[in-house]
């Protein structure tokens, strides 16, 4: 068996091993809407998502995730978890865009 069978059998194993350690939420992005001209207020719209995910906390102070740190608006989008309601304080990725990092703040 040669590096690249090898190689190819090891990130074959990682994926089947991040299958079975995703665990679910619900991400549940906000958008502006319409002006309701019967209340007088706009109505934002909602969109959930269910998706798998690697959770890793707490995330420690030199644990960081190099490349793009970005402090992303996504006001209002929202993490569900276990019941649990968090709201998206940052957005971290890796250099190439691979993973993502992000910061939550529980609020329910």
């Amino acid at each position: 068996m040669g590096f690249k069978s090898t190689i190819q059998g090891l990130v074959q194993s990682a994926f089947v091993t991040i299958g079975d350690i995703a665990e679910p939420i619900i991400y549940t992005s906000i958008t502006d809407g319409n002006y309701d001209t019967y209340s007088g207020q706009i109505v934002n719209v909602e969109t959930s998502y269910n998706i798998n995910v690697i959770v890793k906390y707490p995330m420690l102070q030199g644990d960081k995730v190099g490349g793009n740190e970005t402090e992303i608006g996504f006001t209002g989008d929202t993490i569900t978890r276990n019941g649990e309601l968090y709201s998206i304080n940052s957005i971290a990725s890796d250099a190439v865009i691979a993973t993502y990092t992000l910061n939550l703040v529980r609020i329910g």
